[in-house]
């Protein structure tokens, strides 16, 4: 799991560095939708890496804590995604009118 947070986390941070160079110029709407899923995804990212790597855990339900390190990088991973279909169906609604905002 650190390996796969830990290339996640570097495919994220990189998309972000190259989208904020234009963010919030053009698109509105898809920009909000776009930051908000990629800095919720950052946050549980971190937080998954500091989870694994942490020396502290309770050693009595360590299957637990485990298992809720995985669904935060589950959802972690899923987050960017919904946010791309969330897109893909405000083109489809708006049809072939131009999204603006």
């Amino acid at each position: 799991m650190v390996t796969a947070t830990g290339i996640f986390l570097g495919f994220m941070l990189n998309y972000a560095s190259n989208w904020i160079t234009t963010a919030f110029t053009k698109y509105l709407v898809r920009d909000v939708i776009v930051g908000v899923s990629i800095s919720i995804s950052i946050t549980l990212l971190l937080i998954v890496l500091y989870r694994m790597l942490s020396m502290h855990y309770p050693t009595e339900r360590v299957d637990a804590y485990y298992q809720k390190t995985l669904r935060y990088l589950l959802i972690a991973a899923s987050l960017p995604f919904i946010g791309f279909v969330l897109l893909v169906l405000r083109l489809i609604i708006a049809g072939s009118e131009p999204i603006l905002n």
